[in-house]
């Protein structure tokens, strides 16, 4: 007989395969025995969720085959990692990929991984990747905790649907830390390196499309899963598709709200360029002007004729200096006046 624990005496993190019964109140956790389990019958009354890190299970993919009794095409399918989001109705089964980002504030990108759900009369089967942290395990966590959500919410339809609408989540979290990188890289714009900037543009425009790549085909996978014809597919969860529908249709406006913040900003960017480039020039102009008396004083006495006034007198240089001087000062005086400068 399996040994089975109180929901306390769960595995840790780093051990992520494990089996939680639930059964009305009752919540029970199974130590991972094999794949070879998963071919016992689910009792009458019992919903199983089995918790699969992604390395056990392309490691023991016959086993799962023949434990599941699922098609082949099916297990070759949930071993390629990073698949798009999707949905598909084997009629004895349904099958979820869901692929989400993570932000790495590190490198300002994100890094995107997937978990697919395997969803059976009294069963739910979840592999995820073998990551230091689950964007499953608060979820898990309100649903085997007594006080954590209502019975009824422990259902098959409902236990799904938690599950979903954790990777959601995972969106607007990742869209809000992404977010939070532009704001902060609004205060750079005007003051920094004009590569740096312009590579950061770069990297935040190519991160946006990216974002919206990998959440339409879970908007189509929700489209999909509303309109199913599946025995498996409790009213309930018709019912409550159409706030993740909404959830996600949200996160879509987000992301395009974030691209228009980012088109702003490259706008600030050229104007701020534009208005440095033109105080460089205001510059350039003024030391132009400020330099004509010396041409036009330098130009003169330099012409190849004899008679030209001041040209032998003792102190004639003096007074070319002293003109060109008072010249100057009162360029400098008139620009100080227009407040050119």
């Amino acid at each position: 007989m399996e040994k089975q624990a109180a929901i306390g005496r769960r595995p840790s993190r780093a051990q992520v395969d494990e089996i939680i019964e639930f059964s009305g109140e009752d919540v029970l956790a199974r130590e991972w025995q094999g794949a070879e389990t998963l071919a016992e019958p689910v009792a009458e009354g019992v919903i199983q969720l089995v918790r699969i890190g992604f390395r056990t299970f392309y490691s023991q993919q016959n086993q799962f085959l023949q434990g599941l009794k699922v098609r082949e095409s099916t297990i070759m399918h949930l071993a390629v990692a990073n698949r798009r989001s999707l949905f598909k109705d084997s009629d004895d089964y349904l099958v979820f990929t869901l692929r989400y980002p993570l932000f790495d504030r590190s490198r300002n990108s994100f890094i995107i991984n997937s978990a697919s759900l395997l969803i059976f009369p009294r069963r739910i089967v979840l592999i995820e990747p073998n990551t230091p942290s689950s964007i499953f395990e608060t979820v898990i966590g309100e649903l085997t905790e007594p006080a954590g959500v209502p019975v009824r919410r422990r259902s098959l339809a409902g236990i799904a649907l938690h599950l979903i609408n954790a990777v959601v989540g995972v969106y607007s979290s990742s869209l809000e830390e992404f977010g939070n990188v532009l704001n902060h890289f609004e205060e750079e714009v005007i003051g920094s390196n004009g590569r740096k900037v312009l590579a950061m543009m770069a990297l935040v425009r190519r991160q946006n499309i990216f974002l919206q790549q990998t959440i339409l085909p879970l908007k189509e996978m929700t489209f999909e899963l509303q309109h199913a014809d599946s025995t498996l597919i409790d009213p309930e969860l018709y019912s409550c598709l159409h706030s993740v529908s909404e959830h996600i249709l949200q996160i879509i406006d987000s992301a395009g709200m974030l691209s228009q913040i980012n088109a702003g900003l490259i706008d600030i960017y050229s104007s701020a360029q534009a208005n440095r480039m033109n105080d460089i020039m205001r510059l350039l102009t003024i030391f132009s002007v400020l330099a004509i008396p010396l041409t036009v004083v330098s130009g003169f006495y330099g012409m190849n004729f004899v008679h030209i006034p001041g040209l032998h007198r003792q102190y004639g240089v003096l007074w070319a200096l002293g003109a060109m001087v008072v010249w100057i000062i009162g360029l400098i005086w008139y620009f100080r006046r227009k407040k050119l400068f």
